[in-house]
């Protein structure tokens, strides 16, 4: 008896904190908001406040206790729990849209996609909110518009994002050249929207390419971080329409990927599904004709 009490004690205190919970985008009537769900759909609610306010490209701190998110022109952060409220950080950041918020892995900094006239570079803010500083310098036609993520090695935080389709590495703050990790023969295949694994081992992006007789194909391609050898490519079967991923998450154990993709049913509506790294068991999490979007898994406690 007392240890099934135990057991009831520590499964009600996972549902209090959000164990197997996912944060997404759920855009409607123009106007996006942080929501929360289960990790199997169920339970989607509201989780950032439902004003004018748009909140939008969400990270949830690698130690699971705080959130980061973006209401176009300025990066917040906050408490997990507490979006908009009193735990609500402004941080410091330079003139322009922001996109891809990321933490880094020791949490010092938060590190964003910055879009002035149309070209992107990689900001960094101190989650002190004291001060920013560029990562990156595109320069010319270059826009590094595609997306970003970290990863560890020997305790060293090193970014890759995407720069015109094509990925890179590079020591977190910039301070190192970028490093090619991977490249695309011609304009009409790129290489965007990078995400690491919460243990730092995989790392999975998009890749698009163009078919004159099929238009835009999307599938996943995942790949060792270090090595950068392939080790799975995902095609998400219907009723995912192709050519419409637009964003992807690894799960809290990096057993799954999420993904959000336009169907092929619903006319304006994109949706969330989930699916093993071999491309099986796809599961279909969101159903509406509403735009959902940019999930992430909270990263502890874990089922």
């Amino acid at each position: 008896m007392k240890k099934a009490l135990i057991v009831i004690l520590f499964s009600l205190l996972g549902l209090l904190v959000g164990c197997g919970s996912i944060v997404f985008v759920r855009e409607d009537s123009g106007i996006k908001h942080i929501y929360k769900m289960r990790y199997d759909g169920s339970s989607q609610v509201p989780f950032s406040p439902i004003t004018a306010t748009p909140y939008d490209y969400p990270d949830v701190s690698p130690d699971g206790t705080k959130i980061a998110y973006t209401d176009g022109q300025n990066v917040f952060i906050s408490d997990l729990n507490d979006i908009g409220g009193s735990s609500e950080q402004q941080l410091s950041t330079p003139p322009g849209t922001k996109a891809y918020v990321r933490w880094a892995p020791k949490q010092l900094v938060i590190v964003y996609a910055n879009f002035v006239s149309g070209t992107a570079s990689i900001i960094m803010s101190a989650t002190s909110g004291l001060n920013w500083l560029p990562a990156t310098y595109p320069t010319g036609s270059q826009s590094d518009d595609g997306g970003l993520d970290f990863y560890l090695d020997n305790n060293v935080q090193y970014m890759v994002y995407s720069r015109n389709g094509d990925l890179y590495s590079m020591f977190y703050n910039g301070t190192q050249s970028p490093v090619l990790i991977t490249s695309t023969p011609g304009p009409l295949i790129l290489e965007t929207l990078p995400v690491v694994s919460h243990a730092g081992q995989l790392l999975a992006f998009r890749v698009s390419y163009k078919l004159a007789h099929l238009g835009t194909v999307d599938y996943i391609q995942i790949v060792e971080i270090g090595t950068w050898a392939s080790q799975n490519v995902i095609m998400l079967q219907p009723p995912v329409a192709g050519g419409t991923i637009s964003s992807i998450a690894f799960s809290c154990d990096d057993g799954r990927l999420y993904v959000a993709a336009k169907t092929s049913s619903t006319a304006g509506s994109r949706e969330i599904f989930s699916t093993k790294l071999d491309g099986s068991d796809q599961q279909q999490l969101t159903n509406n004709s509403v735009y959902d979007s940019k999930p992430d898994a909270i990263p502890t406690p874990c089922p």
